[in-house]
């Protein structure tokens, strides 16, 4: 969970000047939700094995029950799912 979720927030971090919002929801999954003021959707990267970024979403695809993005009037959130 603390490695997801600090990829996504240092996404956030990285690519806006504004506050990021984190916000955690317990159901039957653990959903968290990361809010940040950029308009545009992440998209998964291929990366080469010399690249020093760009497998964040690469390990959230992989370790999250599912994830995805909502674009929003004021930026974006970013969210993923995992069980319980």
């Amino acid at each position: 969970m603390e490695l997801l979720v600090s990829e996504v927030v240092t996404n956030a971090v990285r690519y806006t000047s504004r506050p990021v919002t984190l916000r955690l929801l317990r159901t039957d999954v653990l959903r968290c939700e990361v809010g940040d003021d950029v308009p545009q959707l992440p998209r998964l990267q291929r990366t080469r094995a010399t690249d020093e970024a760009g497998r964040g979403l690469y390990l959230v695809n992989r370790l999250a029950r599912r994830w995805g993005a909502t674009r929003l009037s004021t930026g974006k959130v970013v969210w993923f799912e995992l069980t319980r």
